[in-house]
């Protein structure tokens, strides 16, 4: 039913209520308690839904001044925004952009309406020239002339007939010019070039090179000044610029691309010239031909533009601040699109790096900054989805999936300060982007995993490590973390704060981490010596080995009951002596990695199931030799760093690791050479890896207040009888899992293993009551009430 009776700011008239911009600006207008009366050419599903939700509806049209009478009677204030768009009869623009608008403006004179706000558009500036600076201010000088096209002819002339009426009557008028407006049911910049997109289609503005520059704005940002427009004295008789923010059209076109996977295609200058120069001929004989001449001209003119529409006339007097910036303006379309049924309702799944799952969120956000962090989390929070962070989605569990909001953080990953050895850096930087960007600072983390492609918020989220007792995992060298929580504030915590040690190993449960700051220390070299030795002369030099030595890294092989292991230690910056190359490789084309992939994957199968141990051991003699890169002197993060597995297609290879009391590593290394040796079954082709860890201080780290043995098993394909067999055997040795591998830990035993298992539980239900961070996974052992958990310590 209408709102008339209810309101209390008066009667506002709308035109173009079927359009785009209509269907923010009429739940706008009645969320701030005006009276609604909305123009319909026809009555639809829209005008019903619109009438239920408390409008007025009237059905006319612009060029019908009676049933303008309808409209505007009663009202405070006119917002036209009605116009034809599209099309290639100037008669058909004329009559409803020009002489429609004298219509509407002559019935609210009669009516005596106080104000008409009238939307124009930044295609009459086709009539101007920019000033000196590239900019085209509100006071540029405007001529129309029969070269422009129909739309750009008409909506000038139609300005001039709002600043006629008004100077010439009682009637307040203001006009608002909006850059290219875009948003979830906005036609001519979202709609309408989604469709193309997904249909291969050339785009219409815009080309491959050279690249022209939009103003694009959101639709509730435009909606929010034409509120303003409505309400502000100081508005009357002035016309505004409307814009948001200056990108490439390349970019903007990406953005909506994304939604639907499909990358877009954008025309060029030539193509456009070719469809001018068939279009020309026939000109003279089709009137037609001639509009469409003129439209190509002004898609031409747009799409090499690199001028700017400045807003700060509006920002002044209307006091217009645009709050969406494009990738929360995506993100709002692009939810209300899924919302609505206009885009599938979840995205395409995106692989995790081993294919052990896939992510397959409603929808995928990639933030730039900070406040678009808060606003991913805003949008889910304020649509009750669940929202995750992703980084290179190397967990081999299911720790990031989400059916919600992902954020992945591949566009937030600059270094943001080094003061000395403190370096602080966006949380989607990877270790190895951070490792290029420490050399050229003289630094070096003390530590680092095996795997470089991980973000730093992803690394220490899961206490990723290296293999030193004489250093703590990633997360045990952070200094101060920021963290986004999940109601959007943001908190700086550093070692002081009681609540650090909880934040850095969360497994992404306590918010979106935005920033890190590592201590580093300075660069130093390793040098790597390899050694081979029985498992049983390991089992009595195991100690000593560790703690005689900066880093080791072992590799135990039960087929053979050999063990190889990598001896890295410190040495003094290289004079001259010299440095070994860097450990590098070419990266492989796609098709020789899904070759290669193939190959070894069939392999592993037939190694799996043959039951030769002769030709086990055959192929282990073989490859031994291969698993460490050659002795030498090397930069740590290269000496750390050695593995490369781009030549091969990823495949879901399992991985379980147990971190293991040190002092009891010794004799699970024992019972697990005389577990292999009874039962014979053990990983065929993949040796056991084994590192170390000191003790560290974070209250869900494997290595909480103890040092630790790291028991890795990679296997393929999977052997469920071998891991219940790892798993009874680890668990008599107190062992924590690794959080991203894969593995299954009881979450009554999870009490049990980490005495601040309570109170975390209970800061993630404070934090996060609602469980927007939570998923199938974490819930198993983080969605029960804290009370049922036990005090804590």
């Amino acid at each position: 039913m209408s709102n008339l009776a209810g309101s209390n700011k008066g009667l506002v008239s709308v035109t173009g209520a079927n359009g785009g911009i209509a269907q923010s600006l009429l739940p706008a207008l009645l969320g701030d308690h005006y009276a609604v009366r909305a123009l319909f050419r026809a009555e639809n599903a829209n005008s019903r839904r619109w009438a239920e939700a408390g409008c007025e509806i009237v059905i006319g049209d612009l060029r019908d001044p009676d049933s303008l009478k309808s409209l505007v009677a009663g009202a405070d204030v006119v917002i036209h925004g009605a116009a034809k768009i599209m099309g290639f009869d100037p008669g058909a623009f004329h009559a409803t952009n020009v002489q429609g608008t004298k219509n509407l403006l002559a019935a609210a004179i009669d009516s005596g309406c106080r104000r008409f706000v009238h939307l124009s558009s930044m295609a009459v500036y086709g009539a101007g020239e920019p000033g000196a600076d590239g900019a085209y201010p509100e006071n540029t000088e405007l001529r129309s002339s029969e070269s422009l096209d129909a739309y750009t002819r008409t909506k000038l002339l139609a300005e001039r007939a709002v600043v006629e009426a008004g100077e010439g009557s009682a009637l307040e008028y203001v006009i608002l010019r909006p850059t290219c407006v875009y948003g979830p049911y906005i036609q001519s910049w979202t709609l309408l070039p989604l469709n193309m997109i997904l249909k291969g289609r050339p785009l219409l503005i815009g080309f491959d090179a050279p690249e022209g520059l939009m103003d694009a704005v959101y639709v509730e940002d435009l909606v929010q000044a034409i509120l303003r427009a409505v309400a502000e004295p100081r508005a009357a008789g002035e016309i505004f610029n409307i814009g948001g923010e200056s990108l490439g059209f390349r970019e903007f076109y990406e953005r909506l691309g994304a939604m639907v996977d499909r990358a877009p295609r954008l025309g060029s200058e030539a193509r456009l010239q070719r469809l001018s120069s068939m279009i020309r001929p026939v000109s003279r004989f089709w009137p037609a031909a001639a509009e469409i001449g003129r439209g190509l001209e002004m898609v031409r003119r747009l799409s090499l533009s690199r001028c700017r529409y400045p807003s700060t006339k509006a920002m002044t007097t209307l006091g217009y601040a645009p709050r969406f910036q494009l990738p929360t303006g995506m993100l709002r379309t692009e939810l209300v699109l899924r919302e609505t049924g206009a885009l599938p309702a979840r995205r395409r799944p995106i692989p995790s790096s081993d294919r052990h799952y896939h992510v397959r969120p409603r929808v995928l956000v990639r933030p730039e900054t900070e406040p678009q962090i808060i606003d991913a989390i805003g949008e889910a929070r304020a649509r009750d989805l669940p929202v995750k962070a992703i980084g290179a989605l190397h967990s081999f569990v299911p720790i990031p999936v989400t059916e919600g909001v992902c954020v992945s953080l591949d566009r937030y990953r600059q270094v943001l300060e080094v003061e000395e050895s403190r370096v602080t850096v966006q949380a989607g930087i990877t270790i190895a982007e951070l490792n290029t960007a420490l050399r050229q600072h003289g630094l070096a983390l003390p530590v680092n995993g095996f795997y470089t492609a991980q973000t730093i918020a992803g690394a220490i989220s899961t206490a990723t490590h290296g293999g030193s007792l004489h250093h703590g995992t990633l997360a045990d060298q952070v200094e101060a973390i920021r963290i986004v929580r999940p109601d959007g504030t943001v908190l700086d915590i550093g070692a002081a704060d009681g609540r650090f040690h909880a934040v850095v190993v969360s497994l992404g449960l306590l918010g979106i981490v935005s920033t890190v700051t590592l201590k580093c220390v300075p660069e130093f070299y390793l040098r790597s010596e390899a050694r081979v030795c029985s498992i049983e002369q390991l089992l009595t030099e195991f100690d000593s080995i560790q703690r005689g030595n900066d880093f080791v890294d072992v590799l135990y092989h039960p087929q053979t009951r050999q063990v190889k292991m990598l001896l890295m230690n410190r040495v003094p910056v290289p004079q001259n002596e010299p440095i070994s190359p860097p450990i590098e490789s070419v990266p492989p084309s796609v098709a020789r990695k899904k070759l290669v992939s193939f190959v070894f994957r069939n392999f592993l199968r037939v190694l799996n199931t043959t039951s030769s141990e002769s030709m086990n051991r055959a192929v282990v003699n073989r490859v031994i030799d291969t698993l460490y890169p050659s002795e030498g002197i090397r930069r740590s993060d290269e000496a750390l760093t050695f593995g490369d597995l781009s030549a091969v297609e990823p495949f879901p290879i399992d991985d379980m690791e147990f971190a293991v009391p040190y002092g009891q590593a010794v004799d699970a290394l024992r019972e697990l050479s005389d577990l292999f040796e009874r039962k014979r079954n053990f990983p065929r082709f993949f040796p056991v890896h084994l590192r170390c860890s000191r003790a560290g201080e974070h209250w869900l780290s494997p290595n909480h207040r103890r040092d630790v043995c790291w028991f890795e098993f990679w296997q393929y394909p999977s052997n469920p009888a071998l891991y219940a067999e790892l798993a009874s055997l680890f668990d008599r040795f107190d062992s924590r899992l690794h959080w991203g591998k894969i593995g299954s830990t009881d979450p009554e035993r999870l009490t049990g293993l980490y005495e601040r298992w309570a109170d975390f539980t209970r800061l993630r239900s404070e934090w996060d009551p609602e469980g927007l961070l939570l998923n199938e996974r974490t819930a198993r052992w983080f969605g029960r009430d804290e009370r049922a958990l036990g005090s804590g310590s």
